[in-house]
């Protein structure tokens, strides 16, 4: 099931996959909960744009790990 996610980037972005390209980061919302998040799509872009501290939304899927999945 996909979820919309809002909050803000409360980590560093790391590189943790060269092939595929993957990042992770943590995203904070409103209500303190915490999210861990893997990007694969556009993830050259997004690391390019999005910094430590900066508000975002997503779609996101729930993996086998709770990790989201953008």
């Amino acid at each position: 099931m996909i979820e919309k996610l809002s909050g803000f980037i409360t980590s560093e972005i790391r590189n943790i996959s060269y092939s595929p390209l993957l990042f992770w980061f943590q995203l904070t919302d409103r209500d303190d909960n915490r999210y861990h998040m893997l990007i694969h799509m556009h993830a050259l872009n997004f690391f390019k744009q999005a910094k430590q501290g900066s508000a975002i939304e997503v779609l996101a899927k729930k993996n086998k790990r709770d990790q989201y999945n953008t």
